[in-house]
């Protein structure tokens, strides 16, 4: 057998090298993935007539317009958005918008920080 062979599987198998490659590969791959998205509350101006109509999605005003096609009388308004934990998949139901002394979810440290210099 070629020497550098041998080197190579020593080295391989070797405790410490393993350990390594386990480690790395657990950085790379997290097992628990956390996920947000933001609810936007727009109001949909006719122009035309002077309806307004309020919805909530997940696109901010401006990719609202560029994803649904609204004609040129209707006019996309940004009222308020709040941040909500989880996902949107399978059509969930977007979070509620919580009240002034409630969060949407599980503080963080940024939230924490924010809420005890203000």
């Amino acid at each position: 057998m070629d020497s550098k062979w041998r080197f190579c599987a020593k080295r391989f198998f070797h405790w410490s090298f393993r350990l390594h490659i386990l480690l790395a590969l657990l950085f790379l791959f997290p097992l628990v993935a956390f996920s947000e998205y933001r609810v936007y509350q727009l109001v949909l101006h006719n122009t035309e007539t002077g309806s307004e109509k309020t919805v909530l999605s997940t696109f901010d005003h401006i990719q609202y317009k560029g994803y649904y096609y609204l004609g040129p009388a209707i006019q996309v308004l940004y009222d308020t958005s709040w941040m909500c934990w989880g996902n949107t998949n399978y059509h969930k139901p977007l979070c509620p918008k919580p009240t002034n002394g409630e969060s949407a979810g599980p503080t963080t440290n940024s939230q924490e920080l924010q809420t005890n210099s203000g």
